[in-house]
């Protein structure tokens, strides 16, 4: 059973208000090694939320980014109320700091520009729910912009499920594909995870390379 942390999630609101966000650029994405992701609306209160969560749950080494998306209608232009006809997906990387109000916490801010992904075009036959229905019509996007997001990730990028909604743990994860195979090659010793992780590592420069010959001399025999 799904349970939300605010009942006011659900009540339906005069007009949905969102942040400018601009037309999709076909700007690759710059993910450079594993990491995790928040979806949220593109609305100031919504954002520092994402980056508050993005703070909390981030392990070491993680990339972290932040996903956001504007409901439209069928011009492009960005829908205070009714059913959109298209779902605009972006993404902005963050970094955190040291909360100057509690030593023990962290904040989030953007760092970079943020890159619009896609106007994802929705399916009309399927009921959407109405942007100012916030709680319901962001449990529906939310699945459309993880699918953006993942369509985006570079093809060395191994994406996970998330968990997403009210669940705890981030809405988007994914590995680095070569550091993977090395991984894979240190605990097998056989010298095809080693070919597969050297040939990802010179396609995109991390890991550093990783010594075959350790891999190929601890081979078993075949």
């Amino acid at each position: 059973m799904i349970t939300f942390e605010r009942e006011d999630e659900f009540r339906t609101r005069r007009g949905r208000q969102w942040d400018p966000m601009p037309k999709p650029s076909g700007t690759p994405l710059p993910v450079r090694s594993k990491g995790i992701g928040e979806i949220k609306p593109h609305y100031g209160p919504s954002r520092r939320e994402g980056m508050k969560q993005l703070c909390e749950k981030a392990k070491r080494g993680d990339e972290k980014w932040l996903v956001t998306y504007v409901g439209l209608d069928s011009l492009h232009r960005p829908l205070p109320f009714g059913r959109p006809s298209f779902l605009r997906v972006a993404a902005q990387k963050i970094t955190c700091t040291k909360d100057p109000n509690a030593a023990t916490k962290k904040i989030g801010r953007p760092v970079g520009k943020l890159i619009v992904l896609d106007d994802v075009e929705l399916d009309q036959k399927i009921a959407y729910p109405s942007v100012n229905e916030p709680g319901f019509f962001g449990h529906a996007a939310e699945k459309v912009a993880q699918a953006a997001f993942k369509r985006a990730l570079p093809k060395d990028r191994k994406p996970h499920p998330g968990t997403g909604g009210p669940r705890p743990g981030p809405d988007l994860m994914w590995d680095e594909l070569a550091a993977l195979y090395s991984e894979l090659a240190e605990l097998v010793p056989d010298p095809l995870f080693a070919e597969i992780a050297e040939e990802l590592q010179n396609l995109t420069g991390w890991p550093p390379p990783y010594d075959r010959a350790h891999a190929v001399a601890g081979s078993p025999g075949r």
